[in-house]
């Protein structure tokens, strides 16, 4: 059985000429750079996808997951700086940025360090130098083109299944 109950509502419709276009963030999930992959970080969430109870007595494993303890603390001991300079170079891993069909303009990059996802870039977060962007129409041209190349096979062992992340 149903019950029926009218609901009235108003809706109101605004147009307008621009819009801001949003902030974007895209990370490249990989905190270490390749010539840093000697000690692999991992946060606790990851390492649980790494154990196996028949691997809990090993003694390699026991030292491998050691080592691991000793590098995260020493990495969260760290500066951002210093995590940044030691993650992958964003000027690879970021190809090509097109907004509106023009290159992306730098002063609308915004570059940070991220302990669980890496070295990140925000396009179009608005700063003293540069105003939000904005749009007036829509489709693939006015829009925001990122190719993002992800370098593979430098990712930690550890890292999910994802090879990027937007924020």
């Amino acid at each position: 059985m149903h019950f029926l109950y009218p609901i009235i509502f108003t809706l109101t419709v605004e147009q307008a000429k621009n819009l801001e276009f949003p902030a974007v963030s895209v990370c490249n999930f990989n905190r270490l750079g390749f010539s840093q992959q000697a000690k692999t970080a991992l946060l606790l969430p990851e390492r649980r996808n790494f154990f196996h109870c028949n691997e809990a007595n090993d003694p390699e494993r026991n030292e491998t997951k050691q080592n691991m303890r000793l590098f995260l603390m020493e990495y969260y001991d760290m500066d951002e700086e210093t995590c940044f300079l030691m993650g992958q170079n964003l000027s690879i891993f970021i190809e090509k940025c097109l907004f509106r069909c023009g290159l992306c303009h730098q002063n609308h990059s915004k570059y940070f360090q991220n302990s669980r996802y890496g070295n990140c870039i925000t396009f179009n977060k608005g700063n003293k130098e540069m105003k939000i962007l904005t749009v007036s129409d829509s489709g693939p041209s006015t829009g925001l083109i990122l190719e993002l190349n992800l370098q593979y096979d430098y990712y930690e062992k550890s890292t999910e299944a994802k090879l990027a992340q937007e924020l």
